[in-house]
């Protein structure tokens, strides 16, 4: 279930998915995974996707068990980029959306988990583990000190949006397919995964000052 979610939600924001694995969890010992572009963790499954540009202004406090976002690092090369690239503006704002999806599909596994587990809507509990190694809330903390509106605002803001999203019976049923087909096989490749993932939304997640109630439920089209 919670690494089905993230190969649709990752979907849905237009991120490349690899494949997804899940494999028995060595209670004692632990699996090691490393998905590309990431810092290995210790898990039971993977989604494998494309990498996320971002992930070079974030670095794991192995002391005080946060991830550290390098804002000026960051804000210095969206300004290279809007100086020295054609409609660097543009270019610039589709980053920062694609950032935001990447929040959303990290952060799809354990909201997904909670509502399969029957957590009432608004009720979803989303928090650091605190531990050796980062988890995928903060991996979406990190990304989210990038943005530009406040931490919380922005980390509400796209939870939100990815629960009512999961709630919907297109992307729910979706969801409980590919999580179905990878219980039995183990390993999902990406042409097994097509059937079962949707579409790219062209304009979701919305920024916290685009964001309506009628605009925090897209309207999409699923892949046949």
């Amino acid at each position: 279930m919670h690494e089905a979610a993230h190969a649709v939600v990752h979907a849905l924001v237009g991120t490349y998915v690899h494949s997804l694995e899940v494999h028995p969890l060595d209670v004692e010992m632990g699996s090691s995974f490393k998905s590309m572009g990431e810092e290995p963790l210790e898990a039971a499954g993977v989604c494998r996707t494309s990498r996320n540009p971002v992930w070079r202004f974030l670095e794991w406090d192995q002391e005080e068990y946060y991830m550290k976002s390098d804002v000026d690092g960051f804000r210095a090369y969206t300004k290279m980029i809007g100086t020295n690239i054609p409609n660097g503006r543009n270019v610039t704002r589709q980053l920062r959306r694609e950032m935001r999806g990447w929040v959303c599909a990290v952060i799809a596994g354990d909201i997904a988990t909670q509502i399969l587990e029957g957590v009432k809507e608004g009720e979803i509990y989303l928090d650091s583990a605190d531990e050796e190694f980062p988890c995928d809330i903060d991996k979406a903390y990190g990304i989210c000190g990038l943005l530009p509106f406040r931490f919380s605002k922005e980390f509400d803001n796209l939870a939100e949006q990815t629960e009512r999203i999961l709630r919907t019976p297109e992307v729910w049923g979706r969801v409980l397919n590919l999580a179905n087909l990878l219980e039995d096989k183990g390993v999902v490749g990406e042409e097994e995964m097509i059937p079962f993932l949707p579409h790219r939304l062209s304009d979701w997640p919305k920024a916290p000052h685009r964001q309506t109630a009628a605009s925090l439920q897209p309207e999409f089209k699923l892949a046949a």
